[in-house]
């Protein structure tokens, strides 16, 4: 209930030493009638309800809900699809059974908590104050309001009953969507690193009037900013499958017009077949898979997860970890053990090579000349090791890890 029915810890390849998302995304969350006597179970029942899911292929999750056991009586199916590059896919398609819904509709809700907002704000096409424009929504406590839902152009409320939950229910009366997208701008940085990325957060979708989104900042200012969005289907008939596309895009765009450009490819791409393209099915350069239970970011335990099924992915993430971050000791010592285990003494030297080179420009480029000392001695190189440790102390004269190898390698020579 705590973790969501979604995707936590989502990485991007290119700001991978945060989580785009710290908590969960894509997550369906809630569902929805306007009716009171439905306000139990109109609270996080797809996160606690049965359900099923398989990983397809490395870039395709498939997540089922049977009737027997919804809340709803309702079957329900997601797919989750990864393209590779820099979106996600997202299909839902649900089939009502028997269940009454006295307001006339269904509501289904997905949620993205997201504590990385360069603003609190989402961005979309749309009518605020009578004007067509580029709408920024991002209401805050101090404004009176901590968030709220936008319905699509010409969309009539919908309606609820006395006493009904009416969280999800509420759309905005003066500002509304008039192309089913959005986006919010992250900041990816990390203190002390070279890490200084801003991303762009989009959310597209292949329908308009069924299709509403919402943003919620909690807290004073805002900690986290959820980003939302439901998907309304009026007048559900039993036995009737019914359901809609999504697309999330997480790269570096020029805004708003590359997110624009994006969403008309994307629907031309939608529209021309009723399931997601066949070339979604691509394998991702870094496949990455977390159970709900790493709720903590680690290096170390993703490099791990990635040596059981890719070695060539787990010493490019090292690498990479080693270039981009200051104090990475526990990084480095991994590194070399999945060198010498797996790749032998000669590659190990020519990694610590090139890594030394890079991190020339920082102040720490004590331990890879360390390493690199090492790998030497073990490849057999005795002199090379010792010239890259006179190298070393000449830079960092009082470096005891190095002074005291260097004492080793002395006495192995002879000349201790």
């Amino acid at each position: 209930e705590k973790k969501g029915a979604g995707i936590t810890h989502l990485t991007h390849r290119d700001a991978f030493m945060k989580p785009v998302v710290h908590l969960t995304s894509l997550n369906f969350e809630h569902i929805f009638s306007g009716a009171a006597a439905d306000n139990e179970r109109s609270l996080f029942t797809p996160r606690t309800d049965p359900m099923r899911f398989c990983i397809e292929a490395p870039g395709v999750a498939h997540v089922y809900w049977p009737a027997e056991g919804s809340s709803w009586d309702m079957e329900s199916e997601m797919v989750y699809r990864f393209d590779g590059k820099d979106a996600i896919d997202i299909a839902f398609y649900t089939t009502p059974g028997e269940e009454a819904f006295p307001m006339g509709y269904v509501g289904f809700m997905w949620a993205s908590y997201q504590s990385n907002f360069a603003d609190h704000t989402l961005h979309f096409p749309g009518i605020s104050e009578g004007k067509e424009q580029w709408v920024s929504y991002g209401p805050t406590i101090d404004k009176g309001r901590f968030g709220g839902t936008i319905a699509f152009q010409g969309v009539p409320e919908l309606p609820s009953e006395s006493g009904a939950y009416a969280f999800n229910v509420i759309a905005e009366e003066h500002i509304f969507f008039t192309k089913p997208l959005y986006y919010g701008l992250l900041d990816m940085s990390v203190p002390e690193s070279s890490q200084q990325k801003p991303l762009t957060f989009a959310m597209m979708f292949d329908q308009e009037a069924p299709i509403r989104f919402s943003v919620w900042n909690w807290g004073e200012p805002p900690k986290i900013s959820a980003w939302d969005w439901q998907y309304v289907v009026q007048n559900p008939k039993p036995g009737k499958r019914v359901g809609c596309h999504a697309r999330m895009v997480c790269a570096k765009l020029d805004v708003p017009d590359d997110v624009l450009s994006r969403y008309q490819q994307w629907r031309v791409l939608s529209a021309a077949q009723d399931e997601l393209p066949s070339d979604a099915d691509t394998y991702p350069d870094m496949p990455i898979y977390w159970s709900p239970s790493h709720t903590f970011f680690n290096s170390i335990e993703m490099g791990i997860c990635m040596e059981q099924h890719n070695p060539d992915c787990a010493l490019r993430f090292y690498r990479e970890v080693l270039l981009t971050m200051d104090d990475v000791p526990r990084i480095a010592a991994k590194l070399d053990d999945l060198l010498s285990r797996v790749y032998g003494e000669e590659r190990r030297v020519e990694e610590w090579l090139y890594i030394r080179k890079y991190r020339k420009s920082r102040d720490d480029v004590a331990l890879p000349i360390l390493l690199l000392g090492r790998a030497y001695r073990e490849k057999g190189d005795l002199q090379a090791a010792i010239e890259v440790l006179e190298q070393g102390l000449a830079e960092h004269p009082n470096n005891a890890p190095q002074l005291f190898f260097y004492g080793e390698l002395l006495l192995e020579a002879g000349e201790g």
